[in-house]
């Protein structure tokens, strides 16, 4: 597959992108936000067998028109000093398949792209056409443009960047634009008609050809997939590209390119924590820089003004919702009195560990089986934040973990035991345990009407002879036990600004006085709300 090899001396690499995402992916998306609307067709030989995919021109059009005051100087006796003035009502070549023109092509020819374009206009012509010392003559009549035209699109990639860009050659530009009938134009000679002939068909050339030169197809930048395929080395450099269906490009690995390489070269960082990068060999002085993938948008952290490589990744509040965003991070500097770089990709997400179940409620005594999912292999610690509480983790070490809750002791109502799962590189998961030590003696209603807006109205309702009846918030004690947001004396819940998914736990106390006997009694309820609320408008109430 790798061209002109030179018996397998010329190249050590190659990075390969399918038809498939080529097409689809990159060139499709960029060339839509023209006046051109373009669909991936899937073309077969006689044999029924797939073969790569193309671009098929769906809508638009391409247009052209003669300005009145641009006209023609004729230059053959008998008319060497006439002026012809033409008018052409605007020509529009539609980029569709119409019949037996297959309009606008975009496809994998070997060394390059290719561009075809076969369509057909009928337009009128009127003209004028002034004799030296005559009176003018106006002469109109029909005007049948037939355009058959190609021309490549030539790959380059820049060395030093790894990005693919491509170019219109004017050289291989080939055309053939056809106007059938000229009997209409009047008393000009046969010499004069095809002057006139030749220059309206410079014309139409020149424009149309401007017109497929101003086709844009985006750069492609390289790095994550030689950054993916070569993450030790980082030294893949690219010379040559070709589009033989998928794009090829070629190339060496050459490791005297870089003399250091950033430690570690694909972390996983948690939203908003902190990871310092070395290097290997350490080098000084180097200069950090991170940057979005091509084509990303989002968050992409900072690193630290003292230029220690300390990187912090983009706070869950400022991904704003997303579950993940990748960052290329480069730090570059000088060895040998030679400039050298590396580069790494840090992917940060909202949770680098999961943890199942995120939120438990257990009666005392009672176990739950929990386990912990990464993107890899790393080593996972289980601990409890408050541990002198009673529950009970085993084992502490690996992917799966049970929990126990401790026997009915005490007096409190409510036990909140939070477990963290940690792994080497200071990323933490989480869990809660909600323990019920006793019968709770009410229910909490939630009025989520105000869901969009970030509230939720709580009640506390006790059951009597007669059903249930809310009790009064001057006798109630309201408190957030875990999770974010607050809630007010009146049972009001409102969540952070930021909203973010989760989960609020909020408790409830109606404390009792008896009449003669003057003891003291309580009754409980609890609710756990989902986060955002926005994400339940249509959720008017529910109970816990």
């Amino acid at each position: 597959m790798i061209p002109n090899d030179e018996n397998g001396t010329k190249y050590s690499s190659a990075v390969l992108l399918s038809n498939k995402v080529l097409f689809g992916k990159i060139i499709m998306p960029t060339l839509n936000k023209t006046k051109i609307i373009y669909e991936i067709v899937s073309p077969t030989d006689p044999e029924g067998n797939p073969l790569h995919s193309n671009l098929q021109g769906k809508s638009g059009a391409f247009e052209w028109s003669v300005d009145p005051a641009d006209g023609f100087v004729t230059t053959i006796p008998p008319y060497s000093y006439s002026l012809l003035t033409p008018y052409l009502t605007p020509a529009r070549l539609n980029v569709s398949a119409i019949d037996d023109m297959p309009g606008l092509v975009i496809r994998p020819n070997w060394d390059a792209l290719l561009i075809t374009w076969s369509a057909e206009s009928n337009q009128r012509w009127d003209q004028t056409l002034f004799h030296l010392g005559t009176p003018y003559e106006w002469f109109d009549g029909p005007i049948r443009i037939i355009m058959q035209a190609k021309v490549m699109m030539i790959p380059g990639i820049d060395p030093s960047s790894g990005v693919v860009s491509f170019s219109t050659d004017r050289e291989q530009y080939v055309d053939s634009v056809v106007i059938p009938d000229f009997t209409w134009t009047g008393n000009l000679n046969e010499a004069n008609k095809n002057e006139f002939r030749a220059e309206t068909l410079t014309r139409l050339e020149e424009h149309f050809f401007n017109e497929i030169a101003s086709i844009k197809l985006p750069d492609i930048d390289t790095f994550l997939l030689q950054n993916l395929l070569f993450p030790d080395l980082n030294s893949m450099v690219l010379t040559d590209a070709h589009v033989p269906g998928d794009l090829a490009v070629f190339g060496n690995v050459n490791p005297s390119l870089t003399s250091f390489v950033i430690t570690p070269e694909s972390p996983i960082l948690n939203a908003g924590t902190s990871h310092k990068f070395t290097t290997d060999p350490v080098v000084a002085d180097l200069k950090w820089e991170r940057r979005a993938l091509p084509g990303a948008t989002g968050p992409i952290g900072a690193f630290s003004a003292n230029g220690d490589g300390t990187y912090t990744a983009p706070s869950t509040d400022e991904m704003a919702g997303m579950e993940a965003q990748q960052v290329i991070v480069t730090a570059t500097g000088t060895v040998n009195k030679q400039a050298v770089s590396s580069s790494a990709v840090v992917s940060i997400v909202r949770s680098v560990i999961s943890v199942n179940p995120l939120l438990k409620v257990l009666g005392p005594g009672q176990s739950v089986d929990l386990s912990a999912g990464t993107l890899d292999d790393r080593p996972l610690s289980w601990a409890l934040v408050a541990p002198g509480q009673g529950g009970n983790l085993e084992p502490v070490t690996g992917k799966e973990s049970t929990y126990t809750a401790p026997a009915a002791s005490g007096t409190a109502m409510f036990i909140l035991d939070h477990i963290q799962v940690t792994d080497d590189q200071t990323n933490v998961g989480e869990a809660h345990i909600l323990i019920i030590n006793k019968t709770l003696g009410g229910q909490v209603e939630v009025d989520l009407e105000d869901a969009l807006a970030g509230k939720a109205q709580l009640t506390f309702n006790v059951q009597y002879d007669e059903g249930m009846f809310p009790v009064p918030n001057e006798d109630l004690e309201w408190v957030l036990l875990a999770g974010t947001g607050s809630v007010d004396a009146n049972g009001l819940y409102t969540e952070p600004q930021q909203q973010q998914p989760g989960y609020a736990i909020v408790t409830c106390k109606h404390l009792l006085t008896a009449d003669l006997s003057r003891q003291t009694r309580s009754e409980y309820g609890y609710t756990i709300l989902p986060l955002p609320l926005a994400a339940y408008p249509d959720l008017a109430r529910a109970y816990s």
